[in-house]
């Protein structure tokens, strides 16, 4: 994953995008984070870098 984002990291030429959702049956919330880009051949890539329950505290 180091190798495919390099180039791109190194051109600042990428998204880092985050995700919020919740699964309503469940009564979960999640966060993920996702990154984004086009390579030097016009390929779009999409990367989900992680997902995973998020725990608001109580307000």
């Amino acid at each position: 994953m180091k190798l495919l984002l390099q180039e791109p990291f190194e051109n600042r030429c990428l998204s880092i995008s985050p995700d919020f959702w919740t699964d309503k049956y469940r009564q979960i919330s999640y966060i993920g984070v996702t990154v984004t880009f086009v390579d030097s051949d016009y390929h779009y890539h999409t990367i989900d870098l992680f997902c995973r329950p998020f725990e608001e505290p109580d307000k």
